[in-house]
């Protein structure tokens, strides 16, 4: 029998909870193993069961005896994504923030979902996607995404080894600076990010953001590699 797909879901808005909750229910292969609705229920949760997916959402109380101070999303997603790669991390939430998308795209976020984007539909389709290893935005997350990037991108777009790699070594490591990837490559830092330009003008994207779409659009990149 095939393994069920574990999930837990961390929210402080009872309806939404509920929500998922009965769309995953007549599942038989999705499993929902732990609902939590504070920050402190994210980590807790995470160590205990080590699910598949967590479908987070980014603004909520700390703890349940707190609520004004709150919950540290971008720290602890990467902190999950560090101890836990395993984790798929799907983010539902109300904020269409440009930055904040790319911010946790960066952090390895696999999907990101608006609660008012068709949340029925929407949600079992990213679990599904996210779980085949691509990437997952509703409707309204990519039109945002996409913005200033060529909705048709050209099959034949062709890279240099060392744009490619520069390319990857952001993706996988965004934490770290253009100069400590350029010393990594043994060159210079103009030189590198003379590298990311070029990718980003061949790719026809505005960022290193709408780069990491592009390249799984185009096969360039598996999203195992970042």
């Amino acid at each position: 029998m095939e393994d069920k797909v574990r999930v837990v879901i961390v929210d402080d808005h009872p309806i939404i909870q509920d929500a998922i909750e009965n769309k995953l229910s007549g599942k038989d292969n999705i499993e929902l193993v732990a609902k939590g609705n504070t920050g402190e229920d994210v980590m807790r949760f995470v160590e205990k069961h080590q699910p598949d997916i967590l479908i987070l959402d980014l603004r909520m109380p700390q703890s349940a005896t707190d609520h004004h101070t709150y919950f540290q999303a971008i720290p602890t997603i990467h902190e999950i994504t560090d101890k836990y790669p395993n984790t798929r991390i799907i983010i539902l939430t109300s904020y269409l923030v440009p930055a904040l998308i790319q911010e946790t795209i960066r952090r390895k976020v696999r999907g990101y979902l608006l609660k008012r984007d068709k949340l029925s539909r929407n949600l079992l389709e990213a679990i599904e996607t996210v779980m085949m290893g691509s990437l997952y935005f509703s409707e309204t997350v990519a039109e945002k995404l996409m913005d200033g990037i060529d909705p048709e991108p050209d099959n034949q777009v062709s890279l240099s080894p060392r744009q490619l790699e520069a390319l990857k070594r952001v993706f996988a490591a965004p934490d770290l600076s253009y100069a400590q990837h350029a010393a990594s490559m043994g060159i210079t830092t103009s030189t590198f990010k003379q590298h990311l330009s070029a990718s980003y003008r061949a790719l026809g994207v505005p960022h290193v953001t709408g780069a990491m779409v592009r390249c799984v659009q185009l096969g360039i990149v598996d999203n195992d590699e970042f």
